[in-house]
């Protein structure tokens, strides 16, 4: 790949990372295309290379693409089978691309700096339309989930986006200070924002585990310094907490009567954990039949799980469902690898790691790669940060 087709290359990338916050997904999804398509043309002569030297990481990255094709074999719906492979084509595709273009240092910064501009815009955007609806008395869509309206995205996701942009933001200032812009300090501002607006717990304490990994790193010769930053992160991340479950509203059961949120969830792991047993150990197969996990919503008098067919919301539940217990381990034993070599990492290890962290603390309530913009922010942030040139 010349020089000129790896300024082309990037600014195909740009466009990539900033089409994923704003509400048009189709958009993304040809970013995507012509993304692959002119890096593996210009960099076909050193596909193969690039395949038998990384195959394992490529491999780890994609594992669930490769459960996915498997378990179209034994599926009972091969037509919606296609449909999540389909969808899940990131996972083979942007670490694969990536290997091939092998991103620099700087053009991460560039990516990332890019990247919380759009989020910090297109929620910009959605704020002021919810803002003139409530003007004019046509509905409250500020707060939770009735931004989303606006958004075009699941708010949990969107909220996963601005905790991305917030770590970045983190990691630059303590690692990368000279970086560190004026502008950059709006950005947090703005993140910090939209958080509170979302009212999102999960995500507030995946952000605050990836914070916890750049407080030991950063102070990692200072035990004092790594308690008390680690106290007052906490003491925080627990009075926010406090604030957001002030603004939720509570989960219905049956005949509508609330439920407190975390029994709740208990009760709707547990309907999964009891269905992911009737097919221990292989799964019911890509795109399987769902029945009986929403016949257990029923059973458990979980209503809005059962009316709105409820994924299991635990990504390794999820592949439990889906593959069973030999998929689940196949799926912990790739994450693993790719944990440890975000640990390894030459470049940018602590942003990697940090960031992989804040990912698997979100899929513990969230089926993070059952939709795309999981699919994407996982498959794009973690392959970039893996693929980045080492610096001679």
């Amino acid at each position: 790949m010349t020089q000129k087709q790896r300024h082309i290359a990037f600014y195909i990338l740009y466009f990539l990372v900033i089409s994923i916050p704003f509400p048009d997904y189709s958009l993304t999804s040809k970013a995507i295309i012509l993304w692959a398509g002119y890096v593996l043309w210009t960099g076909r002569h050193q596909l193969l290379s690039v395949i038998r030297k990384y195959f394992p990481l490529l491999l780890a990255l994609s594992a669930l693409w490769f459960l996915q094709l498997a378990g179209l074999i034994y599926s009972d719906n091969p037509a919606g089978g296609m449909i999540t492979l389909q969808r899940s084509l990131p996972l083979i595709i942007l670490p694969l691309t990536f290997f091939v273009y092998q991103p620099g240092k700087n053009d991460i910064f560039r990516l990332f700096d890019g990247f919380s501009f759009a989020v910090t815009g297109a929620f910009a955007w959605a704020w002021l339309q919810s803002m003139y609806f409530k003007w004019q008395q046509w509905g409250d869509f500020i707060y939770y989930k009735e931004i989303s309206f606006f958004l075009n995205k699941h708010t949990t996701y969107f909220a996963l986006f601005a905790a991305v942009m917030l770590l970045y933001l983190i990691y630059l200032f303590w690692f990368y200070p000279s970086r560190f812009k004026k502008y950059h300090i709006l950005l947090l501002v703005a993140g910090l924002a939209i958080l509170f607006l979302l009212q999102n717990r999960i995500v507030w304490l995946a952000l605050v585990a990836g914070i916890q990994v750049l407080i030991f790193r950063r102070f990692a010769s200072a035990s004092r310094k790594i308690t008390t930053g680690s106290a007052v992160l906490w003491l925080t991340a627990f009075l926010a907490l406090a604030l957001v479950y002030h603004f939720r509203q509570p989960q219905t059961g049956e005949g509508g009567k609330h439920i407190n949120d975390t029994a709740y969830r208990f009760k709707h792991w547990q309907a999964v954990v009891e269905t992911g047993k009737t097919h221990l150990l292989f799964g019911t197969g890509t795109g399987g039949s769902r029945a009986d996990l929403y016949r257990r919503y029923r059973q458990y008098r979980l209503r809005s799980a059962y009316n709105e067919h409820y994924n299991a919301h635990n990504q390794f539940l999820e592949v439990l469902l889906d593959f069973g217990l030999l998929g689940l381990i196949l799926f912990i034993v790739s994450l693993w690898v790719v944990l440890n070599k975000c640990r390894r990492k030459k470049e940018l290890p602590t942003l990697c790691f940090s960031l992989l962290i804040t990912m698997l603390i979100f899929m513990l309530t969230e089926s993070t790669l059952v939709r795309f913009s999981g699919i994407v922010s996982f498959a794009l942030w973690i392959g970039l940060l893996l693929s980045v040139q080492d610096e001679k």
